[in-house]
């Protein structure tokens, strides 16, 4: 059993790559698609396959199938945002809609309620901290496909994960914020922060209920 979620994971991990090294020529038309087959389809499959071995061990598995096509989707914005330094709306808001569909079945951890308390807290509180960014140094903080992912987020994992999420954010932020900016890949100042939001989120899926207890110890 576990050596056919790990080769599905490494096939889909896979095929995530190819779909975004092609997406990539439909955003950005200047980009060259590349090689279909490449380092970073490697450690795709690599990175995937880990993810759903993960899971395999510390999700439920009623959960196993959902969190897979959500962390699935998450390397796919991630690579986006990588490339192009965009988090594509037909991306984030199928995965927002998906995590509220979700809710109303066994196969999430939320209700929906939670489903859309989780949603509307995510896209408030970057929207907010977007709009203060322009009112006090009157430039955009972030992009809005950010408040849609931290949306999704929000949908799929509910309010309780997004102190923990933006915390792992910051930190993997600050990161690709060096290497972009050392690299001299940034424009205009700008690095993918979804690649930090989406780190965040895939550690809340796998150690949330350690978070959870953390988190209520400094409460």
């Amino acid at each position: 059993m576990i050596m056919s979620i790990i080769a599905g994971g490494f096939v889909a991990g896979g095929l995530t790559s190819i779909v975004a090294n092609q997406w990539r020529t439909v955003i950005n038309e200047s980009l060259d698609a590349g090689k279909l087959i490449s380092i970073r389809t490697v450690v795709s499959c690599v990175v995937f396959a880990a993810y759903v071995t993960a899971l395999q061990i510390n999700v439920d598995p009623t959960n196993f199938y959902s969190f897979a096509l959500f962390g699935l989707m998450l390397w796919l914005l991630c690579l986006l945002d990588y490339d192009t330094m965009t988090l594509p709306d037909n991306i984030t808001q199928p995965l927002l809609w998906v995590g509220l569909l979700l809710s109303c079945t066994k196969y999430s951890m939320l209700s929906p309620v939670d489903a859309i308390w989780g949603a509307t807290i995510g896209y408030m509180s970057l929207w907010s901290l977007n709009m203060f960014c322009v009112f006090v140094f009157k430039k955009q903080g972030m992009g809005h496909g950010d408040f849609k992912l931290f949306a999704a987020i929000g949908a799929w994992l509910g309010v309780q994960s997004l102190i923990a999420t933006m915390a792992v954010a910051v930190i993997v932020g600050f990161i690709t914020a060096l290497y972009f900016f050392t690299s001299k890949k940034h424009k205009n100042g700008a690095f993918p922060f979804g690649i930090g939001l989406a780190s965040g989120a895939v550690v809340y899926v796998l150690c949330g209920d350690i978070v959870d207890m953390f988190l209520s110890l400094l409460s």
